[in-house]
């Protein structure tokens, strides 16, 4: 057990790649570093959450009656806007479950702990968040649904309204960054899940009391 004990660190990395993935992808999100191009034209500098907001506004209109325009912009916005609902529930689900396992974390962060039962109830309320093993990787890789947005909106910018975009990142795509983020995090904890269970420091098993 001893030597166990020893690689208890990366349990810790484990976990605390989610929480600190989501400060990253914050960032990310927040900083302007693309920009499309649209029938030769070169427009401002966007980011991920300043497009989102853009498109809300834009096409909110169609959806309260008060936009007009072609049947093509009708469905545009009809499109981005259901697209934009799923975007944004994923990122609310992941924050929400980035907070849930920060503070969580503290609590299984020293090995062999003996079981009790304030830690005991604190998992039992984290797990009618986060169900079990398999939907902790699941939370893990809805970032990579918001990273997919810019590309979204530039294929139905394409296909239904028929103007020639292109979508340009300063630096790595979004994508990319995101998505060896959450292989990171998927990757540390399933890695680690039989370190978890012979330190008892898995965030989803109840320990009893020690005598």
């Amino acid at each position: 057990m001893i030597g166990n004990e020893k690689k208890a660190w990366a349990v810790r990395l484990a976990y605390l790649l989610t929480p600190l993935s989501s400060v990253i992808l914050l960032l990310l999100a927040a900083l302007p570093r693309f920009f499309f191009q649209m029938e030769g034209e070169i427009y401002e500098d966007l980011s991920l959450l300043g497009l989102m907001s853009n498109t809300f506004e834009n096409c909110k209109g169609f959806l309260n009656g008060t936009a007009n325009g072609s049947t093509n912009d009708l469905y545009f916005s009809y499109i981005m806007m259901a697209i934009l609902a799923v975007t944004v529930a994923a990122m609310v689900i992941y924050a929400v479950f980035a907070l849930f396992t920060a503070l969580l974390i503290p609590f299984v962060w020293t090995p062999n702990t003996a079981g009790d039962p304030t830690v005991n109830n604190l998992k039992r309320a984290y797990r009618v968040f986060v169900f079990n093993k398999g939907f902790y990787v699941v939370y893990n890789l809805l970032p990579l649904i918001p990273a997919l947005f810019p590309y979204l909106f530039q294929l139905f910018y394409r296909s239904r309204l028929g103007m020639k975009t292109t979508l340009h990142f300063y630096g790595l795509p979004d994508l990319i960054p995101t998505a060896l983020l959450c292989l990171a995090c998927c990757g540390a904890f399933l890695a680690t899940l039989k370190l978890q269970k012979l330190n008892r420091m898995d965030l989803f098993r109840i320990y009893k009391q020690e005598s």
